[in-house]
């Protein structure tokens, strides 16, 4: 059975705890569809036809970064699930914020890389 309780969360405020579960699962949507999103447009753009290329090569680049940022954030916090109970996502237990903090660090990380494959990609032509 869940345990329903309110927290006080960084972004979201005073909330209860299904709100944070439902927070959770739409993060990881959106790294989830945005490593996917990454990945096939990068397809894409290697297998335009060469002579008529829309995309140029170079904003491959970016894609690979992206893709990068993607699955390292993914794959820790898949690693950092198997070593504890609880969601890597959720801050509620945390009583002391460590100096450095990797799970944001890799968050900022897809951000600014989507932003960056955002502005390359629409200016690449």
């Amino acid at each position: 059975m869940k345990q329903w309780f309110l927290d006080v969360h960084p972004t979201l405020g005073f909330v209860g705890s299904a709100v944070i579960l439902v927070c959770i699962k739409a993060a990881m949507t959106y790294f989830r569809a945005g490593l996917a999103t990454v990945l096939l447009f990068s397809i894409a753009i290697l297998v335009q036809d060469k002579n008529e290329r829309i995309i140029p090569l170079y904003a491959l680049f970016v894609s690979g970064v992206g893709i990068i940022s993607y699955s390292s954030f993914l794959f820790n916090l898949g690693k950092s699930l198997k070593k504890q109970e609880s969601n890597a996502l959720d801050t509620s237990t945390i009583q002391e914020r460590p100096h450095f903090w990797l799970m944001p660090l890799l968050e900022w990380m897809v951000v600014i890389f989507t932003i960056l494959w955002f502005l390359i990609i629409s200016n690449a032509r």
